[in-house]
């Protein structure tokens, strides 16, 4: 296998005849360094430190996308050969290679990016309440006595397999292909596809029909349809190529099966910007194909003796163009007022860019899902069990589907919305929680009822409300507004979304007060609403929960963080963190092991 790789990745080079004249002095690992990521150079110097030097490294590269064009071309008899697989989506391949061939890699001309195939892993975990008021907390139980239940809404679940539970019936699931072989292998839609049991988990949060809970513990939106996306093996894993792959496959029959949405509980550790990771740039695609795309932020919220950790978004969360949720408790009421957030939820920044995440947050502790008892997931942890066709569950995994669910809701009502636009509603209509940190919470709680109709009212050809927005609602007789805060930029903008004028009574929700003048309130049905730009009106810095003091530091242009506030109960997440006891996470972390649900 090793030597079909090895002749591949000669034909590839040999389109560069001067490729053989290398400087070994210094070494392609130092003098090109900015084309190889951090992770993957210090898995060469392991490899390299053990005497492994035969032994190869699962990698993927990105090459300049011209040559990779007429490459493919020349080439395309050995394009599936072996472990040596294209990656269109990102113009690069997935190979196993060893150390000498990735250092004479980096001395290509075409090769523009080398890094690790990082392992892929759900991010759910045990233990649950035997209670749903879920729904109820996020007013998607009330958006649905409005008449939304995600008809005509198909949504991508990226993940171990569906078709494994009667709450995901089979009619509703449009096709199903797996990829965790590395190729598309459709399959037929039967109840064996999901062995492992956390993708038809995470998809009945998302709109399972409830059938055998007699409806108690049904989904955000029980009529949506599904493409069922296999990219986690029968154990839970997957690696990043695979899931790459997949990606592409989605964005190429994105209009045939009419995909709008899509759902990734799932990810990896961060390793290196967002901006150089293929899997970002893979799901990049994916968002500007049209696809409003949600991903868990992960479970990397706290490391030894509960101490939390800062910046541990999941890879491909930390993108700035998905949708990145992450898990709250609470505490089994739907009540606002006792909600937390969980120990274990990954916390913003992102790692190395320092971009404002998560967005969003939503139920992660406790959420009962369905899952047969057969189901490896249930039968190796059988304390996690309802009963024979429920589990209860915690993490990012579970939190993400109830984001979306909503967004299916929200296309239902108005197929029309791009991904920008959606972001942008469910981030201006979020409820902000009083106890969770923004870097915890993000925007604030999604809010499905206000979400919906915002959504409905938004036209987004002449770009005005087609009718009045309710922003607040009742839940068991208190008032909950909405009023999310937004990244412009460098920027964080709030509002109360509320003419605090006219209704003097409310106190202001984010920060000190100010809102968004003449943007967005109850008596103005005609007031512009620009959805493609996230915000565009003056605003002010979010400061509250995070004063300026003296050793605060200047975060982004603007964006004043305090530097104690971060540190005084936790750690930075930095390269030493990930290199912490000399173990890769690439190698030792399996990120459904990191949690487990946190006291109500």
């Amino acid at each position: 296998m090793l030597a079909i790789a090895t002749l591949v990745l000669a034909f590839l080079l040999s389109f560069y005849p001067s490729y053989g004249r290398l400087d070994l002095n210094p070494d392609p690992l130092v003098r090109q360094s900015r084309k190889i990521s951090a992770v993957l150079s210090e898995t060469i110097a392991l490899h390299e430190g053990s005497l492994n030097l035969a032994e190869p490294i699962s990698v993927m590269l990105e090459v300049e996308p011209e040559y990779f064009l007429r490459a493919e071309q020349s080439r395309s008899e050995y394009s599936q050969v072996g472990d040596f697989k294209t990656l269109p989506v990102i113009h690069g391949y997935s190979a196993r290679l060893r150390p000498a061939q990735i250092r004479a890699l980096l001395d290509s001309e075409v090769v523009e990016y080398v890094t690790l195939d990082m392992p892929v892993n759900a991010t759910a975990s045990n233990n649950a309440q035997d209670k749903n008021v879920f729904l109820q907390t996020i007013g998607a139980d009330q958006a649905r006595d409005a008449g939304y239940d995600g008809s005509g809404v198909v949504v991508a679940v990226f993940d171990s397999g569906l078709a494994g539970h009667q709450d995901i019936d089979v009619p509703r699931i449009v096709v199903s292909v797996d990829f965790t072989s590395g190729d598309a292998d459709v399959l037929k839609r039967n109840e064996d596809n999901d062995v492992y049991g956390h993708g038809s988990a995470v998809a009945s949060v998302i709109g399972g029909n409830g059938k055998k809970s007699q409806g108690k513990y049904q989904g955000v939106a029980p009529n949506v349809k599904f493409v069922d996306v296999k990219v986690l093996k029968d154990d839970g894993s997957g690696q990043t190529s695979s899931l790459i792959k997949a990606i592409s496959w989605v964005i190429e029959n994105r209009k045939k099966y009419d995909i709008r949405a899509a759902n990734f509980s799932l990810g990896h550790p961060p390793v290196e910007s967002y901006q150089n990771d293929p899997l970002c740039k893979a799901i990049e695609e994916l968002v500007k194909s049209g696809v409003v795309t949600m991903v868990s932020a992960g479970n990397l919220g706290k490391w030894k003796g509960n101490v939390k950790v800062w910046g541990a978004i999941n890879s491909p969360g930390n993108d700035p163009y998905v949708i990145t949720v992450s898990p709250i408790n609470t505490r089994g009421t739907a009540e606002h007022s006792d909600d937390v957030a969980t120990s274990y939820g990954s916390r913003g920044p992102t790692y190395k860019d320092n971009l404002f995440k998560p967005d969003l947050c939503a139920p992660g502790n406790n959420v009962p899902a369905a899952m047969r008892s057969s189901s490896v997931l249930s039968k190796n942890n059988p304390q996690i069990r309802l009963d024979s066709n429920y589990v209860k569950l915690s993490g990012a995994s579970v939190a993400t589907p109830h984001v979306t669910g909503t967004v299916a809701l929200m296309l239902q009502a108005n197929p029309s919305l791009t991904p920008s636009a959606a972001k942008t509603i469910l981030q201006f209509t979020a409820i902000k929680l009083t106890q969770p940190n923004i870097l915890e919470q993000g925007s604030g709680l999604v809010n499905a009822l206000t979400a919906v109709q915002l959504a409905k009212a938004l036209n987004l050809t002449t770009l005005k409300l087609n009718g009045a927005v309710s922003w607040k609602w009742q839940l068991n007789g208190a008032d909950v507004w909405a009023g999310g805060a937004v990244v412009l930029g460098p920027r964080i903008l709030y509002s109360s979304l509320l003419d605090l004028q006219k209704v003097s009574a409310v106190k202001p929700i984010w920060g000190d007060g100010y809102v968004w003048s003449g943007l967005i309130n109850q008596s103005a049905a005609s007031t512009t609403f620009v959805p493609t730009g996230i915000i565009w009106a003056d605003g002010i810095v979010w400061a509250d929960g995070l004063p300026a003091v003296p050793d605060g530091i200047v975060w982004s242009d603007g964006l004043v963080w305090s530097d104690r506030a971060l540190r005084a109960d936790g750690i930075i997440w930095a390269e030493s963190l990930i290199r912490a006891d000399g173990i890769l996470w690439a190698e030792s972390i399996n990120t459904t092991a990191l949690v487990s649900a946190d006291p109500n």
